[in-house]
């Protein structure tokens, strides 16, 4: 018998205030396995509550209803009752019901994206609570501060609320204290203070149960990262194999693929091109077997760091095209379940009038047309830089015609121009394509600023290979 089972059992043999608060125990075990089930209990204990006028469980259901509404997408009430919360916590002076009012507000701004409210919220909620009675709420404002200014990318003050919320969480429980470490490292990794990063993370390695497998995974992936930002390849190896060796076998497969990304990164930087290769294509094999849209995307990112470096162009751009159509369809999803979830809530009209649309595509189009027109201007630069070093490489060599007939020099530059010709001809192809096709979204009225964004990227990896190809060729004069 489960502890859901012992505590209904429990409560059918109770009366009274004990039935209530029974209740209410099992309204919060409920409210992730069954939330329908947890906010019909959290609504009957409050009718239990009021009816026997106890009031501390009077508020306690009204915080419980709050919490099962979070998790219960068909409900449809939750302001009426975060407000009920909030009044009934000024008419009883019970200020720690006004602060979690405003927790809870915290908790949908967030849903929604509204997170400078959200952070007004939790803001307000700390006048409220006093740190000696209510430390998890404190911690939970302290925690939620920094998750909010983290994703508003003002890493200094995410860092100042991690900072003032670890002495609470440590009197918690491990889970918190693991987690505002965690997030306290990734700040320091965000803002590239190293040293400090992996100091958390090393430390954290130490303190955690050698059994917590899922908690030494994410420390030791962070420790390998940390090293190969700062070029300790060897170092950064042997800990992604000891996060390979903990999830073989014992976690599902799918966690290999982040491992095995990374450890085909770390490879490329050591020119280890085919084991490289060979750990994203296992990434690859099971990601495209799990069909997840973001394992894919953290698959094609690798795959386009190692065709970058390793200079396959045709493959380069398959699979920025690929990383593409991965990133429109978890954007679409995320978009329209966060559409669903606001109009809902609001019945309102997300969409902007067709007026305002057209007037983005057009900023969109004229500022991919200035791009293009640099990028060409960029190609026409090469071209005449070319001609010229063409020019001084005969005059310099004194390589006139007349004196190279039939000499090797001259087969070396003819060589050497035809693979310029062929080096140059693809690339120039792929950008007309490029061109073309964003010209024919904007015909059809798909034409999206992550869709630029992603063209232009591709573009640019082109021009660079076309760079390269000018270098190295000016490099084939100067031997």
């Amino acid at each position: 018998m489960d502890k859901i089972d012992l505590l209904e059992k429990e409560m059918s043999l109770a009366q009274g205030a004990k039935k209530i608060d029974l209740r209410l125990d099992l309204a919060f075990l409920l409210r992730m396995k069954d939330p329908p089930a947890s906010l019909e209990h959290a609504l009957t204990a409050y009718e239990e509550a009021k009816t026997a006028g106890e009031e501390k469980l009077e508020l306690r259901a009204l915080q419980q209803i709050c919490t099962s509404a979070l998790y219960n997408k068909e409900f449809q009430d939750a302001d009426i009752w975060i407000d009920k919360l909030a009044e009934r916590g000024i008419e009883l002076n019970h200020n720690a019901s006004i602060g979690r009012s405003y927790i809870m507000k915290y908790r949908w701004s967030v849903r929604e994206g509204k997170l400078s409210t959200a952070a007004e919220y939790l803001t307000n909620a700390l006048k409220f609570l006093d740190p000696a009675q209510n430390l998890s709420d404190v911690a939970t404002c302290y925690n939620g501060l920094g998750n909010i200014y983290y994703e508003l990318k003002d890493h200094q003050k995410a860092l100042k609320y991690y900072n003032q919320a670890m002495p609470l969480v440590k009197n918690l429980n491990s889970n918190a204290y693991f987690t505002v470490r965690q997030n306290i490292g990734i700040i320091h990794l965000m803002i590239h203070e190293y040293d400090q990063a992996w100091e958390i993370y090393h430390n954290l390695l130490d303190e955690l149960p050698a059994d917590d497998i899922g908690a030494r995974r994410l420390v030791l992936l962070n420790l390998s990262h940390i090293c190969h930002k700062v070029t300790e390849f060897d170092q950064a190896l042997v800990y992604i194999d000891q996060v390979i060796k903990l999830s073989e076998g014992q976690l599902p497969t799918h966690n290999l693929i982040r491992p095995f990304c990374n450890k085909g990164l770390i490879l490329i930087d050591l020119e280890d091109y085919k084991a490289a290769l060979k750990y994203i294509q296992k990434a690859e094999t099971i990601a495209l077997d799990s069909e997840n849209q973001a394992d894919l995307m953290e698959v094609y990112h690798a795959m386009v760091a190692f065709y970058k470096k390793f200079g396959e162009l045709e493959k380069l751009v398959d699979y920025h095209e690929k990383l593409f159509e991965v990133m429109q369809k978890l954007l679409n999803t995320e978009q329209l379940s966060e559409i669903n979830k606001f109009e809902s809530r609001h019945q309102i009209n997300l969409y902007r009038d067709q007026n305002e649309i057209l007037e983005d595509r057009n900023k969109l189009i004229a500022e991919q047309n200035k791009f293009l027109k640099e990028s060409m201007k960029i190609l026409l630069d090469k071209d005449t830089a070319t001609k010229i070093q063409l020019k001084n490489a005969f005059k310099s060599k004194g390589l006139k015609e007349n004196q190279l007939t039939g000499q090797q020099p001259l087969a070396s530059i003819n060589d050497k121009t035809a693979d310029i010709v062929q080096q140059w001809k693809q690339p120039l192809n792929m950008i007309k394509s490029l061109v073309f096709s964003i010209k024919e979204a904007y015909n059809l009225n798909e034409l999206t600023e992550d869709s630029i964004d992603h063209k232009t990227k591709i573009i640019d990896d082109l021009i660079q290979y076309l760079t390269k190809t000018i270098n190295d060729f000016s490099e084939f004069f100067k031997e």
